[in-house]
């Protein structure tokens, strides 16, 4: 079981600070039971993965964020193993830097050498980006997994607008209207909301009977918070 699972946590305290990335994945190499000709062969092959292999001799310190977090990657392949568990790894990255280890974990990781890689993270737009399937948890139980297509279906995406009041509208209590199914505020904009109906058509002439002004109403593309968000309601509402 050890070895067949790779586990890279967010956490750079695990690592020790005064060795250098060679070193410090001997150590955890032994931990992982590796002799020691096997041993400096998956040391190699991790460090030249993780494009590390240049700076192997380099003091854990010295390490940039990104390259720290290369290393815990590095660290958790070193039994080969056929799924890896990435708990937030890009939480302290900036938004390039978080780009870019996306991108690696998917391609070279991922792709390339044939791995699973389940990946733990509040960031669903990173979920979303990164993943083919997800699984939402909520109190320690999954509410909701497959597919992300597949789940967002689950929604229904194609009555759901974004519509924003003029500046001049005299209504703007869109909460007290009938004739939609649900009514959400969109954040930081007091004149706009979600909106959805079977009859976006009614909703808006309800508006302008109640002395509204409608400045635009688009049809909004579901994302994977919206989904998120309905999958916790609807629990929540059980």
């Amino acid at each position: 079981m050890r070895q067949s699972i790779g586990l890279v946590v967010n956490d750079e305290r695990s690592f020790y600070w005064r060795l250098t990335a060679r070193q410090n994945l001997a150590f955890f190499a032994t931990l992982n039971n590796l002799s020691s000709p096997e041993k400096e062969r998956r040391i190699d092959e991790v460090l030249h993965i993780t494009e590390l292999d240049k700076d192997s001799n380099m003091r854990f310190s010295d390490f940039s964020t990104g390259m720290k977090q290369r290393l815990a990657i590095a660290r958790g392949l070193l039994s080969d193993p056929t799924i890896i568990f990435l708990d937030e790894p890009t939480r302290s990255l900036d938004p390039l830097s978080a780009r870019h280890l996306r991108k690696f974990i998917k391609e070279e990781i991922v792709c390339k050498h044939n791995r699973t890689a389940l990946l733990a993270t509040h960031n669903l737009y990173e979920a979303e980006d990164f993943c083919t399937h997800i699984a939402i948890i909520n109190n320690g139980t999954i509410k909701t997994c497959g597919p992300i297509g597949s789940i967002k279906a689950q929604i229904k995406s194609d009555r759901s607008y974004i519509l924003r009041l003029s500046r001049n509208s005299r209504f703007t209590e869109l909460g007290s209207l009938t004739s939609a199914d649900r009514i959400l505020p969109v954040p930081d904009e007091p004149l706009a909301f979600y909106i959805e109906s079977t009859n976006i058509a009614h909703v808006i002439s309800d508006i302008i009977s109640h002395e509204g002004a409608v400045e635009e109403c688009t049809l909004k593309t579901i994302s994977l918070d919206d989904v998120f968000t309905r999958v916790i309601e609807d629990t929540q509402d059980r």
